[in-house]
């Protein structure tokens, strides 16, 4: 059994940062965990190809077949999220970017179904639930409420969301310190806006019924939690979620 857990949240909110920590609790638990890359190339390959942008090409090519199966089989979920991208889309190179996102969350969310007979725990650092991110912020079309119910009552979710908050500023200061932000060029009020748009967007979606009966929602700021509390609280839920695979050596796993 592969036990799926998606980190979702307003870029700035410390998702990779929240995988790293987790993963690194997790293991020292004994818990075996992967990547989605090392879920389809094994662990070795890590080793081989360590620059994420080489990791992220390959996973795209190998999980083009399991996004075109995520379309067949949710196609609603396909056509509300393309349909939306294109019908107002950013330029050109933008949009190819958000669109190849697409396809690859759709392809990691079908990860499960081929990997049964691998027993752990996949952390996915943006996955189907996030893919709205791309759609409804970063572009300028807008989520009505219908969309979002549609949305929610229809995308596949993982067996447990992290839904990562934090304030509008320490968003901004984040995404300012970063060395490759995600909105190029943009001002302060420009980062604003976004964080705002997505936090209003990601609280919607957590406070459906649906969406909130799996998720552990946080908040990463110093009067709230620390990084490690947090890591610990995600991996004590997928210890009982997964009790018969919680001790398990990471080494049995490794091909």
């Amino acid at each position: 059994m592969v036990l799926s857990i998606e980190f979702a949240g307003s870029t700035g909110t410390g998702k990779t940062t929240l995988v790293r920590e987790t993963r690194a609790v997790m293991e020292s638990r004994g818990m075996p965990v992967f990547s989605p890359f090392e879920l389809v190339f094994g662990r070795r390959a890590r080793r081989l190809v360590p620059d994420e942008r080489i990791q992220n090409v390959m996973l795209d090519v190998a999980l083009f077949p399991l996004a075109i199966a995520f379309c067949a089989r949710h196609p609603a979920v396909a056509w509300l999220l393309f349909s939306r991208l294109l019908l107002r889309p950013p330029p050109a190179v933008r949009a190819a970017a958000r669109m190849r996102s697409l396809v690859a969350k759709m392809g990691v969310s079908m990860l499960r179904g081929v990997c049964r007979g691998r027993p752990g725990v996949v952390l996915v650092d943006e996955g189907m639930l996030h893919s709205v991110h791309h759609v409804f912020v970063y572009t300028a079309t807008t989520a009505s409420a219908g969309t979002l119910e549609a949305f929610a009552r229809a995308v596949p979710l993982a067996d447990l969301v992290v839904n990562l908050s934090a304030s509008e500023r320490a968003i901004v200061e984040a995404t300012l310190r970063r060395s490759d932000p995600p909105i190029r060029a943009a001002g302060v009020e420009a980062i604003a806006e976004s964080a705002r748009r997505a936090l209003e967007l990601f609280d919607v979606l957590g406070r459906h019924p649906r969406i909130r009966s799996r998720s552990i929602p946080i908040r990463l700021e110093p009067d709230t939690m620390s990084l490690t509390a947090a890591a610990t609280v995600i991996t004590e839920r997928a210890a009982v979620m997964l009790p018969e695979h919680a001790v398990l050596p990471t080494a049995t796993v490794v091909r």
